[in-house]
């Protein structure tokens, strides 16, 4: 069972539009114009004035906020003991005892997210407790704003001007932060982790400006980083982080801040597969929330006792949900029964919690009592989630694993039918909400995907309709498991060009605006009745309704006036009948995925359909491939041994069951994921070898031609509107730049460089090991094509800069014979790119300085038939893989303009690499195709018994390519 838990939600000021025009409210201490905004249509009680939102300088973010209260009180402190507003505030600041000045109650106090320094203001009116919070430079316009809400009685004398403390930092900043960690959480909750790891190192870059690298506010940030980083699989680069934010977070003045890093160590853990790790971290959280909970008399709030307890036994719930989890994937369902039960009754009886913390809480006790047996119950649960969930989030991703649960709940008590209503509904949110980003995990999809084998088996009218959901869901998981780094790309692309980048922005904004208003509408739906405001309600759903219908419209401007960025960012799952279009006679796609418990294969030709649950794990599939690639090693010009005997069984494993018809199958087009994208299918024996002679071999490159694609919505896309063509110039090679490096050891600054939005220093790259027989092989392909001698570059004209200087779309074919650099294999990298020639002197913009990132590629103009990638190793020095960020690559291009890719999986000799490369070009100048030209000439290769080893002549894969 797989596990999704929402990261902390942070308690922010609600984000509605000003319903007033702006009071003026004098200058801030930092000399700054200040103005307030009335927020008319949403004040609960008629005798109390609405609040006002206070702005300063040109910020269109509010620094502040003043708020009012009906009190009857005789003193500030009594009013404050039962004040709404004073508990919410609490929630979100940790203040210091508050001290009189100047007629009002003053209190110094930091955000429990983040750090940053507030002030909150108390003072009576009348029957009205007037209540403030913001930077401390707002003080003057906060002050303001009390006395605009609520004048002062005739006669009283206002108060002076306050003094000038240190440390003030434009409000601005802080409104920043909220709004980019807010960001950050919406693309957490739609698991969209690469726009979440972005929006978090943005907000710690304003951190960082305001108060440098070691202010305990950076923990908070820090450790949400790292999970993000995490849940894309960097676990080394997540592990830095987490060692980074430690000391930070025990020098925090909040100490819920260390449960929550050994919460979020546990998530880590389990992203990791170790869940036993990861339930004794979430064990020692919920050990440390509930010394808390102990420490603060049970959290009751008065005057000035903070809301620390309060807080420990809301995030309490968190952390059982994690151990309940964790128990039910080591099957102690006991253990489960019992922090599962605990987590059930904390988020039943606190308000103040994430809404989906209770739909977790539902949900997970749900599928432990039908682990026990207790169907009936079980299943109430599990529909009182969805139920939930629906009126919090709508059709959002917490709906979608509600649905997936109960989906599972029924599946796995053999009631397959009903099961199989749940996962449509399940599937439907996901397709209806593909603009959003939202991510499918190949856990969430398993029950639905055994589920449909089951029945498709038992045939009937039902199977076609069963195989092309199957179809669609294993491209959701494939997306979810790869596609972060195109959707990291798309972000970048978007914010290069500002058209985009402000329609992308005001999408955003009315997303979360949506999300923002739902969560409020079912707050108030949920009150008693005499609590309810009829008018609020109203108001609330006409927002609700405009903001919907603002999305709509801006996703229509967005595939209407830029095609390129929505096709990047959202690309939908494809059915069968629409691939069946795109192949020709012949061919055949054989699509991959994988999951902990079992993997997923689908086979489509223009006549047939299969799909089976293939018996071999993610992890299963990383050591084989690990294994195998152990054998693809030049040391002392000596080869290494290529186990032909496990290359036979992995092939029997992936392709056997599908039955291919080989000898029909002239072009066989795979999708692959996890290991799988990083080892050639040329690589693997068909029949059980009879020999270790890799040259008498049944290798699967002697059956048919292969061609490797990043999605089946990127062979669709290629196949319907890719023509051949229509550039003039043969090549534009770059090869051998000048890099002065040592081998490995020669890369470890960059390597361990983290890289910020700013070019990379110039040093970095040229630490690179040199490549210095790339400048034969250019040059020999060059003879082959006819190339001219001035579109070659390499050494020091090997730059970005005289890339972008050529007319890119003259060309057919690319040739970057230059490392390859995948995010396995640098710090804070979520995309793939290119290493050019460094720049002399540096470089001022990340558009000269070396390193080609994919969102750059995707801002390129090519007509590209081809561009060759001969220098790319897609195994990390961590030992994991990097084949599926190798696809992205590839995809990249092709959004810019490529037709193929053919790219190297691991160092080729040399000499092996010229051959391979003038003899394919050779070949397709009659015409043969790609594919076809890449398998004659490595069969060339294959018939030289000193070329036979699979390090030689299956190195490449081609990517893409147009209909033969």
């Amino acid at each position: 069972m797989g596990i999704r838990l929402a990261i902390i939600a942070a308690f922010l000021l609600p984000a509605f539009a000003a319903l007033a025009e702006g009071v003026p409210l004098g200058k801030d201490l930092l000399g700054q114009e200040c103005r307030g905004e009335v927020r008319a249509a949403i004040s609960p009680d008629a005798r109390v004035p609405p609040p006002m939102d206070v702005y300063c300088g040109p910020s269109a973010l509010a620094g502040g906020r003043v708020r009012a209260d009906w009190a009857g009180a005789e003193s500030v402190e009594q009013a404050l003991a039962a004040s709404p507003v004073a508990a919410d505030t609490a929630s979100r600041l940790a203040c210091q005892p508050a001290r009189p000045e100047r007629g009002q109650m003053v209190a110094a106090c930091m955000s429990r997210e983040g750090g940053w320094p507030a002030i909150t203001l108390a003072t009576l009116r009348g029957p009205l407790l007037l209540q403030a919070e913001g930077t401390p430079a707002n003080q003057p316009a906060l002050e303001a704003a009390m006395a605009h809400l609520a004048p002062l009685s005739d006669g009283a004398a206002s108060a002076p001007a306050a003094a000038r403390p240190d440390g003030l930092y434009d409000s601005s900043l802080a409104a920043s932060y909220r709004d980019l960690t807010e960001l950050a959480r919406l693309n957490n909750g739609m698991g969209n982790h690469a726009g979440a790891e972005q929006a978090y190192r943005r907000a710690l870059d304003v951190q960082r400006k305001v108060f440098g690298d070691n202010d305990p506010g950076l923990g908070d940030t820090l450790m949400h980083l790292a999970l993000e980083v995490s849940n894309q699989g960097r676990f080394v680069e997540a592990a830095e982080l987490f060692r980074r934010a430690e000391p930070l977070v025990r020098k925090s003045i909040t100490p819920l801040d260390m449960p929550r890093l050994i919460s979020y160590q546990a998530l880590d853990a389990a992203n990791r597969h170790s869940f036993a790790e990861a339930r004794a971290l979430a064990h020692q959280a919920s050990l440390l929330r509930q010394t808390l909970m102990a420490s603060e008399g049970g959290g009751q709030v008065a005057k000035g006792v903070l809301m620390d307890a309060f807080l420990a036994r809301g995030e309490l719930a968190q952390s059982l949900l994690v151990e309940a989890s964790m128990s039910l994937r080591l099957d102690d369902v006991a253990s489960a029964a019992v922090t599962a039960a605990e987590a059930l009754s904390i988020t039943g009886d606190s308000n103040n919690l994430p809404g989906g913390w209770r739909v977790q809480a539902l949900s997970t006790m749900g599928l432990v009592l039908g682990r026990q047996g207790r169907y009936s119950e079980g299943e109430a649960l599990l529909n009182e989630a969805v139920g939930l969930s629906q009126r919090l989030f709508g059709d959002g991703m917490p709906t979608v694993l509600a649905w997936a649960a109960l989906g599972r709940f029924r599946a796995e008590q053999g009631r397959y039918t009903q099961a199989m209503q749940a996962f449509r509904q399940e599937f439907a949110l996901l397709a209806r909400h593909s603009a959003e980003g939202m991510r499918l995990g190949f856990e969430a999809a398993s029950p639905f995907i055994v589920t449909a084998l089951e029945l498709a088996e038992q045939g009937g009218e039902e199977r076609d309709v069963l195989l092309d959901q199957v179809f669609s869901v294993l491209q959701l998981v494939q997306a979810g498991q790869q596609s972060d780094m195109v959707s990291h790309a798309a972000l970048k692309f978007a914010s290069g060009d500002e058209r985009i980048a402000k329609m992308v922005a005001e999408r955003q904004d009315s997303q979360r605006r949506r999300d923002e208003i739902r969560l409020s509408l079912a707050s108030e739906a949920a009150l008693p009745d005499d609590q309810r405001n009829g008018d609020r309600e109203a108001w609330l759903a006409d927002e609700y309704r405009f903001a919907v219908a603002r999305m709509a419209e801006l996703d229509g401007q967005l595939r209407s006036a830029f095609p390129d960025y929505a096709n990047l960012s959202s690309p939908a799952p494809v059915t069968i009948a629409r691939l069946r279009s795109a192949l020709g006679a012949g061919e055949g796609v054989i699509a991959f995925a994988f999951g902990d418990d079992f993997g997923l294969a689908v086979m489509v030709t223009p006549d047939r359909v299969e799909a089976k649950r293939l018996d071999i794990t993610r992890e299963d599939l990383a050591a084989e491939v690990s294994e195998l690639r152990k054998g693809i090693t030049v040391q002392d010009g000596r080869v290494g041994r290529y186990d032909l005997g496990r290359a036979h069984a992995l092939y029997a494993k992936l392709f056997a069951p599908l039955s291919p018809p080989l000898g029909a199958l002239r072009h066989l087009l795979v999708i692959p994921a996890g290991a799988l994208a990083s080892l050639p299918a040329a690589a693997l024996v068909v029949t059980p070898p009879s020999s270790n002679d890799p040259g008498r071999a049944d290798w699967l490159a002697r059956h048919s031609a292969l061609s490797q694609w990043p999605s089946v919505g990127a062979l669709v896309t290629m196949r319907r509107h890719a023509g051949k063509s229509l550039a003039s110039l043969p090549l534009l090679g770059i090869g051998n730049p000048s890099f002065g490096g040592m081998g490995p050891k020669g890369s470890a600054s960059l390597v361990q460089h983290c890289r910020s939005d700013g070019p990379l220093p110039a040093g970095l790259l040229g630490q690179l090991a040199p490549l210095p027989d790339t400048e034969v092989e250019l040059r020999s392909v060059a003879k082959v094509l006819n190339a001219s001698g001035d579109d070659i570059l390499v050494g020091g004209g090997a730059t970005e800069a005289a890339l972008r200087a050529k007319s890119l779309d003259r060309y057919r074919v690319l040739y970057f014979a230059t490392h390859g650099l995948l995010p396995a294999e640098l710090r804070c990298q979520s995309e793939p790119g290119l290493a050019l020639a460094p720049p002399a002197g540096g470089a001022a913009t990340k558009a000269g300085d070396g390193l080609l990132e994919a969102s750059e590629i995707a801002a390129l103009r090519l007509d590209a038939d081809l561009v060759v990638l001969s220098a790319c190793n897609t195994a990390s020095a961590g030992g994991g893989f990097g084949g599926e960020a190798l696809s992205s690559l590839a995809d990249v291009f092709f959004h810019a303009g490529a037709r193929s890719v053919l790219a190297s999986h691991w160092p080729v000799p040399s000499v092996s690499t010229t051959r391979l490369m003038t003899g394919l070009f050779e070949i397709n100048a009659k015409a043969e195709g790609l594919d076809t030209a890449l398998q004659q000439a490595q069969l060339a290769l294959l018939a030289n018994e000193g070329t036979a080893h699979p390090v030689h002549w299956a190195g490449f894969s081609l990517i893409g390519g147009v209909k033969p």
